[in-house]
């Protein structure tokens, strides 16, 4: 699925488009959504034991909030899926629950073939939650990363990721446009203050030779014999 990498503090509504992330219409309704996200390579520290596994998740995990642009169609998109992974697991619950009733009404009657049907019907039960698991997180717009400088969502339509890119290039003009303006006004300034400055006036060099001549005015030498 499209994946589109969002720069910098996204958790204002101008600071996306005005596309559904979902489906790409147009929509003005956000969504205001945290995202957490730890390196994948931590599940593996699971092995070595569930404590470890959680002193890494916790000084490893990053948030990063995000205000979702979605429609009035997908603007339940977490919350629906939520419900459907709990009415899942609960009807797996009550599946399983049931199935141990009746396997242990059908022992009590001295039928004894049924259970290893039972167990069939459970491991069906069972495989059925996780694919309705599976299928709620795989099409859900999630995190892949999260870094110092942005975040980079996955499950998001093509269309959404355009007009981001659309949006970023307009931004960027309108940064290049304002640098360009900023330094024809320093350069006019600098001409202004050089036009400003009082110039010197230049020295003519006939009267040089002159001022050269002219001897200053010697102080009379008195004569020592003229003390006495």
């Amino acid at each position: 699925m499209p994946s589109v990498y969002l720069r910098g503090h996204c958790d204002h509504p101008n600071d996306l488009p005005d596309t559904c992330m979902k489906c790409g219409a147009e929509t003005r309704h956000r969504v205001t959504r945290t995202f957490n996200w730890v390196p994948p390579w931590i599940g593996v520290t699971f092995l070595a034991g569930g404590l470890v596994y959680l002193i890494l998740a916790a000084v490893l995990r990053k948030s990063h909030t995000v205000a979702v642009p979605l429609c009035e169609q997908h603007k339940g998109h977490w919350t629906n899926r939520l419900l459907l992974t709990l009415g899942a697991l609960a009807l797996l619950i009550g599946g399983v629950v049931g199935l141990i009733v009746l396997g242990v009404a059908l022992s009590d009657q001295g039928n004894n073939d049924a259970g290893g049907f039972l167990l069939i019907v459970g491991v069906f039960v069972f495989v059925a939650f996780l694919v309705v698991v599976i299928a709620a997180q795989a099409t859900a717009i999630r995190p892949e990363e999260i870094t110092d400088r942005g975040i980079r969502l996955t499950g998001v339509c093509m269309s959404f990721v355009d007009a981001y890119r659309d949006m970023e290039d307009r931004e960027r003009a309108a940064r290049r446009g304002a640098l360009k303006r900023w330094d024809d006004r320093r350069d006019r300034r600098r001409d202004d203050d050089e036009d400003d400055r009082p110039r010197r006036r230049p020295r003519d060099d006939r009267y040089r030779g002159d001022e050269q001549q002219e001897e200053r005015p010697r102080r009379p030498r008195r004569d020592v014999e003229d003390d006495y």
